[in-house]
């Protein structure tokens, strides 16, 4: 799909499609909860994102973030109407390119704890800095070689109340084996480059958007939820209390039930 190699799971009856993108260090798979919740109502498409699952690795002369959008728009291409996006993290970032990039394909945005750093930036909030300095000890594991420690620290960081030690040897390994991508594919959510989604470019999305995040996630999410919900002209927000980063995994029956809502479903 769009060039690249492209793996997803297609699961669900339901009259309208829908694209699900997943979180750094996750996969398709992760959604399965959410995807049960919600496969009678809807025809849902899980993506694995590059380097990622099963679908091939992320080409590294483009940003990990357009490669992705590329990957997802060829999919949404291959659908008969537009599709209903849900993006969790990172893969909320995704879903926030192919709405400002191609809004013809989009009919809604589902955007879970959306980590669009540049935001918080945007805003001057001093949040931006205190992350821009919580993350500054991430390069320095990855120069290092230290990736096992780069991964614990990231998901202490991310992981939604998660212990390191309580995560299966072999998905440790799996998100030990993609901290590089993690961190050397992230400039554009810092506002780096020449990809950056802007405050201005967001508040031109037309389509209904569902912001959902968790009542004990990282400090910086407040900030860009609520900035976002600020110039998106057509938004509710949702807050789960008691969730963390990972809500929309932890949480299933309550943002399913919220989305069913949102989406009349």
């Amino acid at each position: 799909m769009g060039g690249y190699a492209t793996h997803w799971r297609s699961v669900g009856q339901g009259p309208r499609p829908a694209l699900f993108l997943h979180c750094s260090l996750g996969h398709s798979g992760a959604w399965g909860g959410l995807v049960s919740e919600l496969k009678s109502d809807l025809n849902i498409i899980a993506m694995d994102l590059p380097g990622h699952g099963q679908s091939g690795p992320w080409k590294r002369d483009l940003d990990w973030q357009e490669q992705s959008a590329r990957m997802a728009i060829a999919l949404l291409e291959t659908f008969d109407k537009p599709a209903d996006i849900v993006g969790h993290s990172f893969g909320a970032t995704v879903a926030i390119r192919i709405a400002v990039t191609r809004p013809a394909l989009v009919r809604s945005l589902v955007l879970a704890e959306p980590v669009l750093f540049s935001v918080a930036d945007e805003a001057r909030a001093p949040e931006f800095q205190r992350h821009v300095d919580e993350v500054q000890i991430f390069p320095k594991l990855l120069a290092q070689g230290r990736l096992e420690d780069l991964a614990k620290a990231f998901i202490k960081m991310w992981g939604g109340g998660q212990r390191w030690e309580d995560i299966p040897a072999a998905q440790q390994r799996y998100m030990i084996d993609r901290m590089d991508i993690i961190l050397t594919g992230e400039p554009s959510l810092f506002g780096i480059g020449d990809s950056v989604i802007t405050l201005d470019m967001i508040g031109e999305i037309a389509v209904p958007v569902l912001l959902v995040e968790g009542s004990e996630t990282h400090e910086i999410i407040p900030v860009i939820t609520s900035e976002m919900q600020r110039v998106l002209p057509n938004s509710e927000r949702l807050i789960v209390n008691g969730a963390g980063h990972m809500v929309p995994l932890t949480h299933v029956a309550e943002v399913a039930q919220e989305m069913r809502a949102f989406l009349s479903l």
